[in-house]
């Protein structure tokens, strides 16, 4: 790395030229788009029912409105198994107590998304529980997020994720739960 300048800046984001050079390319430049915080993305599957937490949101990034899993950043001194129970509390309401016993915590991947051009980790993890034994409370979402979700069909939304484009940690949960289905 020769260089590496901020060209943009946002509250969640900057924009960077990068100089570099390599014995096979010589000097070269890349643009990259540096995120902030990694993120976590969750699957919550209910074991009594076999049934899936799916979220519906608009993405700008696509201009579309989405099924996928919660997902969000990681808060500044947060581990990714921290992050992952906060977010379902913030965006399903569902109050799992992390030190109980009555839920399976899974780390299914860690995804690059775009790694020539995006340095974001996300931490794809799935949480299996009977989810009707839980306390369901407020969500509570950031001021410019608008999430809404229901639990559906774990086979057919799986099913349906590897058939039509969705997001990677969408991808990974659905391979990580045929996979599941067949091991057990």
């Amino acid at each position: 790395l020769l260089s590496d300048k901020v060209v943009f800046e946002s509250p969640i984001f900057d924009i960077r030229q990068r100089e570099l050079t390599s014995p096979e390319q010589g000097n070269f430049s890349r643009t990259i788009l540096h995120m902030f915080k990694d993120a976590i993305a969750v699957a919550l599957i209910d074991t009594k029912s076999n049934k899936i937490y799916v979220a519906t949101e608009y993405r700008a990034g696509i201009d579309e409105t989405i099924d996928s899993i919660p997902a969000g950043k990681i808060d500044d001194g947060e581990l990714p198994a921290q992050a992952v129970f906060r977010e379902v509390r913030e965006e399903t309401g569902i109050q799992i107590d992390n030190t109980a016993n009555d839920f399976e915590l899974h780390k299914i991947a860690t995804i690059n998304s775009s790694e020539g051009a995006l340095d974001e980790k996300v931490h794809v993890f799935a949480i299996k529980a009977d989810f009707s034994q839980m306390a369901i409370g407020e969500k509570d979402f950031d001021e410019d997020e608008f999430v809404t979700g229901q639990f559906v069909d774990a086979d057919a939304w799986t099913k349906s994720v590897l058939q039509t484009p969705h997001s990677a940690p969408a991808v990974a949960v659905a391979y990580w739960y045929q996979l599941d289905r067949i091991s057990h």
